[in-house]
């Protein structure tokens, strides 16, 4: 008998330790039409704003990805980044889009969690992460083109 493929969830926290999060709409911005739609998303958990999202909607090429995503700083390292990403992932797959990478700006938190899912082997390398460089601010940004296609790598 053949085992049924793990979902991205049971892939990423096999061990159900991450914390719930929801990941929603804002509905007090405004969404714009088009075919490359950033869409302000609110990060809650237990009915608590913990942070807030730009996902970007490319329906040109049948892609999802974000532009920024932000913790408050007491839920930072504790699982609800690598959490929320799972949200978006769920989200692109329900729409049979691919999630993936942004190409020139991510933060060093974001490629440790890109990291993880090539290391889990859900993410397709099609760039590797690179340093690119330091913000003024101290922020480390980095490069890469990473997807998760609608159906688990193996």
């Amino acid at each position: 008998m053949s085992k049924e493929p793990q979902s991205i969830e049971e892939i990423i926290d096999s061990q159900g330790e991450l914390p719930h999060v929801e990941l929603m709409v804002n509905p007090k911005k405004r969404i714009p039409k088009g075919t490359l739609v950033p869409m302000p998303m609110t990060i809650c958990s237990d009915d608590k704003i913990i942070g807030e999202a730009t996902l970007v909607v490319d329906k040109k090429r049948e892609e999802e990805y974000f532009n920024g995503i932000s913790l408050n700083q007491q839920f930072r390292g504790r699982g609800f980044g690598t959490a929320t990403y799972i949200q978006a992932i769920n989200h692109a797959h329900s729409e049979g889009r691919t999630f993936r990478s942004h190409d020139w700006s991510q933060t060093e938190a974001a490629a440790k969690i890109w990291s993880k899912f090539v290391d889990l082997g859900i993410a397709e390398v099609i760039e590797p992460l690179e340093y690119g460089k330091t913000e003024d601010d101290g922020t480390k940004k980095f490069t890469s083109h990473l997807q998760i296609p609608p159906r688990p790598v193996t």
